[in-house]
């Protein structure tokens, strides 16, 4: 507000909402201060009951997830049998059903934990958040899971007695980058048309019958409120989905670009002409910075699984640029020794904890440059706020001496 003329006319503009989260704000804290030592003990019981079951939402989650990529894996060994015939539509859904569980798990899990949190009695910020927390942790968890399941499954080495009765010895089907790939692949797609027909089959049509129908049912649903949350959270997921899916479907991530600019433009036009702004108060001022982290959480959550699999796990031995490579990071310092010893030594430079060191303080330097800056601005907005109450004194005086 201070450096920016757009975000100061935003500013001016949600006074009116402002103060009404204030309000809120201030009745929620009057209200928690009341409660006695019964209502107390009370609801936290009521808390650590409603965390179990989201807790159990998450376990039962997983579990399906597991059951289906190894369902979907057995019909894929089935199907490249002689003895084996499905039909077209059979085949889809089962290729599919990996991602369909995920989808459907991620769409019905947070209806519950939105319907949960209002019994644990948060504040609308913290609730706004800790239902944020929940949901995001569901995504991230199902994806993260599926790729550790893609690899136990799929990898020659059994290390799992529970799917080593799937596959025979010669281990005919061991390309896990590959299948992990087309997981992602099928994940990005499902999501894409899982928000466009929401958006067009379910927002529009809701906001033609509210406006044209006046029906009980209508009158109960009333029309569309736009959920920042829900949207982040879109992106955090389409996000996650996108970089861990890179290194194994590398043109993943331009149909991930293409799906971005194409939600931006359907998500404004349903925002425009079908959504209304929230009936409970929001200071979004004080979550940009939030969701920001669980951006940042969803990056390393992504970057986690797939810097384990290239310094970690052994690649695929009958498919792929890394077979034969006890590691895919391997094959990368032994194509370093094959470079100019000049750039060798750069590459290894760039590789060592000194550059890291250097890197380190130049993060360092730039976080001091912005608190400082952070801290200008505060007695920035004190002076102007010294300066607004003293030019208001003054057109008190001026008024009693008119």
């Amino acid at each position: 507000c201070i450096t920016n003329a757009h975000t100061a006319d935003l500013k001016h503009s949600s006074l009116k909402y402002e103060l009404q989260t204030d309000l809120e704000e201030e009745r929620i804290k009057l209200r928690q201060a009341n409660r006695t030592s019964k209502e107390k003990w009370i609801l936290y019981t009521k808390r650590a009951f409603i965390n179990l079951l989201v807790i159990g939402i998450l376990a039962a989650s997983l579990v399906a997830i597991f059951y289906a990529a190894q369902y979907a894996l057995v019909w894929s060994q089935k199907k490249n049998g002689d003895t084996f015939n499905s039909n077209f539509m059979l085949d889809l859904l089962v290729t599919y059903l990996t991602s369909i569980v995920i989808t459907i798990a991620n769409f019905i899990a947070p209806v519950l934990f939105g319907i949960l949190v209002v019994y644990e009695d948060y504040s609308p910020e913290f609730t706004i958040k800790f239902t944020l927390v929940r949901t995001v942790s569901l995504r991230l968890a199902s994806v993260v899971f599926l790729y550790v399941v893609v690899y136990f499954q799929i990898n020659c080495k059994q290390f799992s007695n529970i799917v080593s009765t799937i596959y025979d010895e010669n281990c005919s089907y061991c390309c896990w980058e590959t299948y992990l790939g087309q997981e992602m692949y099928k994940l990005t797609i499902l999501d894409f048309f899982i928000v466009i027909a929401v958006t067009l089959f379910v927002e529009f049509p809701r906001k033609l019958l509210v406006e044209h129908c006046s029906c009980g049912i209508t009158n109960w649903l009333g029309q569309q409120e736009f959920s920042i949350p829900e949207n982040v959270l879109d992106i955090v997921y389409a996000q996650t989905i996108g970089w861990i899916g890179a290194f194994y479907a590398p043109l993943l991530p331009i149909m991930v670009v293409v799906k971005f600019f194409i939600f931006f433009y359907l998500k404004k036009l349903s925002l425009i002409y079908n959504c209304r702004p929230a009936t409970r108060p929001y200071r979004s001022s004080r979550s940009g910075t939030f969701f920001f982290l669980i951006l940042l959480f969803g990056f390393i959550v992504a970057a986690i699984p797939v810097v384990f699999g290239v310094a970690v796990l052994e690649p695929s031995k009958d498919c792929g640029p890394f077979r034969g490579w006890s590691t895919m990071f391997y094959a990368i310092t032994s194509s370093i020794l094959t470079t100019p010893s000049w750039l060798q030594s750069i590459l290894w430079f760039v590789g060592s904890v000194g550059f890291a060191a250097i890197i380190a303080v130049i993060l360092c330097l730039l976080l001091y440059y912005f608190v400082a800056l952070r801290d200008a601005h505060k007695k920035m907005i004190a002076l102007l706020k010294d300066q607004l109450t003293l030019e208001g004194k003054d057109k008190q005086f001026l008024l009693m001496r008119v």
